[in-house]
């Protein structure tokens, strides 16, 4: 993955914190269903499995802590939409299963209409909307930086997809990647395209 932080430089668009998230009428939110889809196509799971698999390839999806993963994965639990168990081994670690009611859940909420559009969290683009009250150098500064990191995502992503977008076994989850790359892609352009004034203007060069 690139040297820069996923989650310091470009965080992931899932809400975070206290942040209010909307449940359907089951109940249920993206997120619920993105686990119930991790343990629906990987099988059974660990929480820490579960947060590698949130971590990549489904991290350029959707995006959780840790602690989201174990209160979400309690949550479904109680609903009757995952199994836990208990490993017999010293360890004793948590092992997640979905349940047929989680399968027909996530099988219909794949399958109803959506209207709802696409949440954005970026932390450059916040940093860029309040850069007034930096200097016209740091504002440069910062321009370089963020085209930087959306470079070493585009690379990272690329390989991805080179390594594992030719197997099967993936069913359709390798595609997905190809909205990772043109949003990276969409970036770069953004963030090579900006100019700083001495007045401290950011403009957009044209071609």
């Amino acid at each position: 993955m690139p040297t820069v932080s996923h989650e310091s430089e470009r965080e992931p668009h899932v809400p975070h914190g206290n942040a209010k998230v909307k449940r359907d009428e089951r109940g249920l939110t993206p997120g619920s269903y993105a686990l119930l889809g991790s343990l629906a196509v990987k099988g059974p799971q660990t929480p820490y499995q579960l947060k590698r698999l949130t971590q990549e390839p489904l991290g350029y999806v959707w995006s959780f802590s840790h602690a989201q993963i174990y209160a979400e994965s309690a949550r479904l639990a109680e609903a009757g939409l995952v199994d836990e168990v208990r490993e017999e081994e010293s360890r004793r670690r948590r092992v997640l299963s979905i349940t047929d009611d989680g399968l027909t859940a996530l099988r219909g909420w794949i399958a109803e209409p959506s209207n709802s559009g696409r949440e954005v969290r970026d932390v450059g683009m916040m940093k860029l909307f309040f850069s007034e009250v930096v200097t016209p150098e740091d504002m440069r500064v910062m321009i370089q930086h963020h085209l930087e990191v959306h470079q070493d995502w585009l690379g990272y992503y690329e390989g991805r997809k080179g390594r594992h977008g030719q197997r099967s076994d993936l069913g359709n989850r390798p595609i997905t990647a190809d909205m990772a790359i043109l949003a990276e892609e969409a970036a770069i352009e953004f963030w090579s395209s900006l100019r700083v004034t001495d007045a401290g203007v950011v403009t957009r060069a044209r071609d």
